[in-house]
C-alpha cells in the first residue's frame, strides 16, 4: 500500500519530533503493508516549513531507514493550506506536489467552517496547471451539511482523500457516514493514514482497507491504496475505480 498523507518528516510541523520517532512511525507502517509514504508536512502560516529543503529532508530519512533496515520508501509532498496557494509560485507548488515533480497538490480542508473561496483557490489552482488533492473533507462540519459540494468538486476533477480513521469512527459518526457516502458514490479517491506520531491511539491505513474488504469492498480498497496513490507519484491520471457493489437492503421487520 501507498499511505498518501503522513507527517513523518521530523521537526516540520505537529508531526514526528525527532528522526527516531519518524524511523518508528515508518516501522508501524511497515507493519501495516505499507511500501511507500508521502511525507505531506503543513505548508500554512503556523509553521515555518522551508519548501526548499524538502528534498534533502526526505533524502536524510530515508538514508536512515535503510541503515535501519526499514524497508519504505518516503516520497516529497506538502499539505497545503488553501489560503497558501496562491502565494506560492509554480515551483513551490510542483515541489510540495506528490512525489516532489507531479501536477497533484494535496489541499487542506479546514476543521472549522469552509467559505466558498475554497472551490474558488481550487479552480484557480487548476487553471495554473495543478489539480488539486482535498485531504479529509470528511471531517468538515461545512461538507458535512452540504456534501454536494464536494459532489460538484468531483465533477470538475477534484480527488478527495479520506482519512483512515474515519471509517472506524474516531471523527464522530458524522465524519464516517460521509466518507461511507463519498465511498458509495464513487467520489472518493484515495485514503491516507494522516499520521502524526508513533505513540497514542492511531487508525492505520490496514485498519482501513479491512474495513472496506470486510464489507466486500477489496477492490475498492485496492484503488484507493494501491492503484491511485501509484498513478499520482507518477503524475497520470488515476485509473477508473471499481464499480461498488449494490448496497445492502435492510429486510422488512415481518420478514425477520
Amino acid at each position: 500500500m501507498i499511505d498518501s498523507h503522513s507527517h513523518v518528516l521530523p521537526g516540520l510541523d505537529d508531526g514526528a519530533e525527532n528522526l527516531s520517532e519518524s524511523v518508528e512511525i515508518a516501522r508501524l507502517a511497515v507493519a501495516d503493508g505499507v511500501t511507500a509514504m508521502i511525507a505531506t508536512p503543513h505548508i500554512r502560516d503556523d509553521f515555518n516549513v522551508a519548501i526548499g529543503e524538502l528534498p534533502e529532508r526526505v533524502a536524510t530519512l530515508n538514508g536512515a531507514l535503510d541503515e535501519a533496515d526499514v524497508e519504505v520508501e518516503i516520497h516529497q509532498g506538502g499539505e497545503v493550506a488553501v489560503y497558501r496557494l496562491d502565494d506560492l509560485d509554480d515551483d513551490d507548488l510542483r515541489a510540495v506536489s506528490f512525489g516532489g515533480e507531479s501536477r497533484y497538490v494535496l489541499v487542506e480542508t479546514p476543521y472549522g467552517s469552509v467559505p466558498a473561496g475554497f472551490e474558488e483557490a481550487l479552480f484557480r489552482l487548476a487553471l495554473r496547471g495543478f489539480n488539486a488533492v482535498v485531504a479529509h473533507p470528511e471531517r468538515s462540519p461545512s461538507f458535512q451539511r452540504r456534501p454536494e459540494r464536494l459532489t460538484e468538486l468531483v465533477r470538475r476533477g477534484i480527488l478527495l482523500q479520506l482519512t483512515a480513521g474515519a471509517l472506524s469512527g474516531a471523527f464522530g459518526r458524522s465524519a464516517r457516514d460521509l466518507a461511507e457516502r463519498l465511498i458509495a458514490r464513487g467520489e472518493a479517491h484515495l485514503l491516507g493514514s494522516d499520521v502524526h506520531h508513533a505513540y497514542g491511539s492511531r487508525a492505520s491505513l490496514r485498519s482501513a482497507r479491512n474495513a472496506l474488504e470486510g464489507s466486500g469492498r477489496a477492490a475498492i480498497a485496492a484503488w484507493m491504496t494501491e492503484e491511485v496513490p501509484a498513478a499520482l507519484l507518477a503524475d497520470a491520471a488515476p485509473p477508473p475505480g471499481p464499480e461498488p457493489p449494490p448496497a445492502r437492503r435492510r429486510r422488512a421487520w415481518w420478514r425477520r
